[in-house]
């Protein structure tokens, strides 16, 4: 049976690359709760819990989505460029979905919505930054 993402319209590289990020999710959300577990603040949490899930999902990437482009480089080069272009990413996740939730009316699934397109609009953002800046 085909999964979910093999059937969307999309190349290998889209799919993999939401894969991974799906994946960096989950390393995100179960880090954080592991973090704050283990007596760090929230903020702190957070903070390491957004650079596991950055270094997961570049692992991801430069393993499989972008695996013929991935030579003999800089690791810790090559890992600040993707922590930058992920950051990028992020500001434009946060800023279209704080748009979205200043703008529209108010409506029970708007929350839900803004966060899913500004995740669509910051997945945009990083997929392009990785494959065009990160891994050249």
């Amino acid at each position: 049976m085909p999964s979910f993402f093999s059937r969307l319209p999309l190349k290998p590289e889209h799919r993999q690359f939401a894969i991974a990020g799906v994946l960096g999710l989950l390393v995100d959300v179960l880090s954080l709760y592991l973090f704050l577990f283990l007596g760090c603040n929230r903020i702190a949490a957070r903070l390491l819990a957004f650079l596991l899930a950055v270094f997961t999902t570049w692992q991801i990437n430069r393993r499989t989505t972008f695996r013929t482009t991935v030579g003999n480089t800089n690791l810790l080069l090559e890992f600040g460029k993707y922590l930058l272009a992920m950051i990028g990413g992020g500001s434009i996740n946060l800023l279209c979905s704080s748009l979205l939730l200043y703008l529209l009316p108010a409506h029970p699934m708007l929350p839900m919505l803004a966060v899913g397109l500004g995740s669509i609009a910051g997945m945009g953002f990083n997929f392009c930054a990785a494959k065009w800046f990160v891994f050249k």
